[in-house]
C-alpha cells in the first residue's frame, strides 16, 4: 500500500500553503490601500448620523448633489468596497438614510 504521506509530498503541500497565504495577503493589502478616484463629497454635505452599520447625510447645497457613501472591509477583514457602491442623487436640502450589513463606513465621495 503506497502512502501519500512521503516527505517530498509534504514539502509540496507546505510549498503551496505558503504560496497561497503570501498571495492571498498581498492582494489583501493592495486592495486596503488603493486610494479611490472620487474626490471627496462637498463640505456642505454633512453627515448627521452615524451607527456602526448606518448613516444618515444631508444635502445642505445650493444645488443638487451626487454622493458615494464608501464602506470598507468585511468581518472577516478583506478590504475592498462593500457596500455604498452606487451614486446617490441628493436634491439641495434632502435627507437620506443608508444602511449596510458588513463592513464600516470610511467615507464620502463626489461621484
Amino acid at each position: 500500500m503506497r502512502s501519500y504521506f512521503t516527505k517530498e509530498n509534504l514539502r509540496k503541500a507546505s510549498i503551496f500553503i505558503i504560496c497561497y497565504v503570501v498571495v492571498n495577503l498581498t492582494i489583501r493589502l493592495v486592495i486596503s490601500v488603493l486610494p479611490s478616484f472620487n474626490a471627496p463629497a462637498p463640505s456642505c454635505i454633512m453627515v448627521l448620523n452615524q451607527t456602526s452599520n448606518s448613516i444618515v447625510i444631508m444635502n445642505n447645497c445650493e444645488s443638487q448633489q451626487k454622493v458615494k457613501i464608501r464602506v470598507v472591509g468585511l468581518a472577516l477583514g478583506i478590504g475592498g468596497n462593500t457596500g455604498g457602491n452606487k451614486c446617490r442623487t441628493l436634491p439641495s436640502g434632502t435627507i437620506t438614510w443608508t444602511r449596510w450589513w458588513l463592513g464600516k463606513f470610511d467615507r464620502l465621495e463626489s461621484c
